[in-house]
């Protein structure tokens, strides 16, 4: 089983996002005041703990790693740029003038 995130780590992960918790709630299809509520709060989580899955599930799909321990925290870890073609280091084609001789 999956361990829950405390209210701080849901405030961090949102942070190293750069979300508000409007789009926090966008992510994980809850109300935005479901988001205050449960960063609101202190101590062990209250509440429906399958939304709070859904919020942590959320924050997870975008790269945020929950550590736990002492201390709890977050990482982000960037995804990984797509593959793009390397550079062309070829010297291009200079285009035949009009003067020079066509094979």
């Amino acid at each position: 089983m999956t361990a829950i995130i405390n209210a701080a780590q849901m405030r961090a992960a949102r942070g190293l996002l750069g979300w508000d918790q409007k789009r926090l709630a966008k992510a994980a299809k809850v109300g935005v005041r479901t988001v205050r509520r449960w960063e609101a709060q202190t101590g062990e989580p209250q509440g429906r703990l399958a939304t709070l899955r859904r919020i942590q599930e959320a924050l997870a799909a975008e790269g945020i790693e929950f550590i736990y321990g002492d201390p709890v925290g977050v990482l982000r870890h960037h995804p990984e740029k797509p593959d793009t073609p390397p550079e062309n280091t070829d010297t291009p084609e200079t285009p035949a003038s009009p003067d020079s001789p066509q094979d």
